[in-house]
């Protein structure tokens, strides 16, 4: 997955997250509509956008934020004199729109999960996945218009950790820092320490663009007590520490916990860590909580069955791809859930049937990933993969689905 961005750069990637469906979770509200839509239409309009933006096509979200009006509405609090609000709003704007729509562009796939039910925002719900397996969420706002027409006032975004509006305010503040130091003086908390510390703010970004984590680390010492409890900026710690030093990561962690406790932005960036590390059970567990936390997810739930697996509940770890494969006949990450389970019990009978399964729902070539992918090689070495090389291939349907099978 990718790294939460310092500054929450619109030039980076929309991945999103949304608020859960029990709760409503949130450290700022979003720009809302005078005429918000009603549940059972906003669920409509939800599954009539999600086969279009299956097949590609984003126009549903694209035409429907407009970046000038949002980047108005977002910094209209802010103290700051009306040619500097208006200068941003002309340079940040078109900048915002073309990256909305070519983040949107590289999600392999869009899915429609559902409408919260208990918050005043309403909304719809998608799941984002992109070409490398990773997930994200995005929630809508939707706004009724005249002539049955529906806009998107504000969107929640995983990269900010926010609602688009409070990313896009922080982003003034930032470049404010830079030309108007003086308006700290008329900002409180938080927001006076992000302008007064625009310049190291940036700094600290560009040292986690570069990958310099060490350095950055050392800049985060630095910053005064504010910053360094900025949620992006201590994500980006634990980030930096998970790759640098552990003992950084267990400070952070108890700092997250204690400022942000049921965000799951921790989770998130550790649950792939883990299973790389082979903590297959606190992966699993890290799973659970994000999953609880969006309200349910075929996909997660496909991840979190891989993870019990390969920490031995097999019967589990099936059970949960099996029930996300009802749901999602075509989830990718369902089948690989279950290959990688078999494939780690060295039940290959059960491989096999598998592999036949997954056929017309991987966007490769199902025998190729098997002759090439070294995690197959005691597969092809059984008779059970044998036997499967050996017969006729199955033939597959053209259509695939936009996620790839782990390699």
């Amino acid at each position: 997955m990718n790294p939460v961005p310092i500054r929450r750069a619109w030039a980076l990637k929309w991945l999103g997250l949304i608020l859960p469906w029990s709760m409503a979770w949130g450290e700022t509200r979003p720009l809302t509509g005078t005429t918000p839509v009603e549940y059972s239409e906003a669920a409509r309009i939800g599954r009539d956008w999600e086969p279009q933006l299956r097949r590609g096509d984003v126009s549903p979200l694209v035409s429907r934020v407009d970046f000038r009006v949002l980047t108005e509405r977002a910094i209209a609090g802010v103290p700051s004199d009306a040619e500097a609000k208006q200068a941003f709003v002309e340079r940040f704007a078109p900048g915002a729109a073309a990256s909305f729509q070519q983040g949107l562009k590289s999600f392999a796939s869009l899915r429609f999960l559902g409408v919260p039910q208990t918050n005043a925002a309403g909304g719809v719900v998608f799941r984002c996945l992109s070409p490398d397996g990773g997930v994200n969420y995005h929630r809508y706002v939707l706004e009724q218009q005249p002539g049955g027409q529906v806009r998107i006032p504000d969107v929640y975004s995983m990269a900010a950790g926010d609602w688009f509006s409070e990313t896009i305010r922080r982003e003034f503040l930032a470049s404010e820092g830079v030309s108007n130091p003086g308006l700290a003086a008329r900002l409180k908390g938080a927001d006076a320490e992000w302008v007064r510390n625009a310049s190291l703010v940036a700094q600290a970004g560009r040292l986690v663009q570069q990958r310099q984590l060490a350095e950055f680390l050392t800049l985060y010492r630095q910053m005064p007590v504010a910053l360094q409890e900025d949620r992006d900026l201590l994500l980006m710690r634990l980030i930096a520490g998970m790759s640098m030093d552990p003992a950084e990561v267990g400070e952070g962690t108890k700092l997250w916990e204690r400022l942000y406790p049921g965000h799951p932005g921790l989770d998130l960036v550790s649950f792939d860590k883990l299973a790389q590390r082979r903590e297959h059970a606190r992966s699993a567990e890290a799973l659970e909580r994000i999953e609880a936390f969006v309200g349910g997810d075929p996909h997660l739930r496909s991840l979190r069955g891989l993870q019990l697996g390969l920490a031995g509940d097999r019967v589990k770890g099936r059970q949960l791809a099996e029930e996300a494969l009802l749901v999602e006949m075509d989830l990718v990450s369902g089948y690989d859930a279950l290959l990688g389970i078999g494939l780690a019990a060295k039940e290959f009978g059960m491989v096999a049937r598998d592999l036949d399964r997954a056929v017309d729902f991987v966007p490769v070539d199902v025998r190729d990933l098997v002759l090439e992918q070294p995690r197959y090689k005691e597969f092809r070495d059984s008779p059970e993969g044998k036997r499967w090389i050996a017969k006729p291939p199955i033939g597959r349907r053209p259509n695939t689905p936009a996620a790839k099978l782990r390699p």
